[in-house]
């Protein structure tokens, strides 16, 4: 695959979603959305154990 398809894909990519949220004549629309977040590299821990860290001077 070329640069130029690969550019192609991710424009209609784009659109797509956009889409997602736009009306037929293409006005922003507000829809219900769920967003989730997902820890799954362990930051939140991470940030605990670091903060506590310098707070007690280690």
């Amino acid at each position: 695959m070329d640069s130029d398809e690969i550019r192609e894909r991710e424009q209609e990519r784009l659109l797509e979603g956009r889409e997602l949220y736009s009306d037929d004549t293409g006005k922003p629309r507000l829809r219900r959305s769920v967003a989730a977040y997902l820890d799954a590299l362990g930051t939140k821990e991470a940030v605990q154990t670091t903060t506590t860290q310098a707070c007690n001077g280690r």
